[in-house]
């Protein structure tokens, strides 16, 4: 008899562990969510940067930790050395001055060339994402532009942009 009252407790420490871990889990607000599923391409010379797709959202209070996702199909002609920088801009409400929100600043490819002479080939699905603290409460707007390097012609289709606190 006492084995089995012995039993019995083990058995109730991993449960109550167990409840506690799924206690502990956190969510997240969605603050904005935008797709695209239209393609969108530059084919012709001089290959400048272009904004995709953006969104609004609003944080209710300053430096608000914000985590924003992008997430695209991407294709870019030419080498493995050619490829597609994406870089996601916050223009926050009041006087501060839009900024790229890093890791995404001048340098993060979402696809690199394999080799073909046009953008329609080598399909990637990739995701950029970065973390920040905006400055102020408020409405404020998200876009993300891209840049070939070198001005090469690219294509990104089925978009979506996800801004989460």
């Amino acid at each position: 008899m006492n084995s089995q009252l012995r039993l019995s407790k083990l058995w109730r420490a991993p449960a109550f562990l167990g409840l506690g871990v799924v206690a502990a889990q956190a969510s997240a607000t969605v603050l904005c969510g935008v797709t695209n599923i239209n393609p969108i391409s530059d084919i012709a010379a001089p290959f400048p940067a272009a904004t995709v797709i953006s969104a609004a959202f609003t944080t209710p209070v300053a430096n608000q930790l914000v985590d924003i996702k992008y997430n695209a199909e991407c294709s870019i002609a030419g080498g493995p050395t050619n490829w597609l920088d994406t870089n996601i801009i916050i223009d926050p409400a009041g006087a501060p001055l839009p900024f790229v929100c890093p890791p995404s600043n001048s340098d993060n490819a979402l696809c690199s060339g394999n080799h073909t002479a046009t953008q329609n080939d080598g399909w990637v699905s990739a995701v950029t994402n970065c973390v920040t603290r905006i400055s102020t409460a408020g409405v404020h707007t998200v876009r993300v532009q891209v840049v070939p390097h070198p001005g090469v012609p690219w294509r990104i289709d089925d978009q979506s942009l996800k801004c989460e606190n």
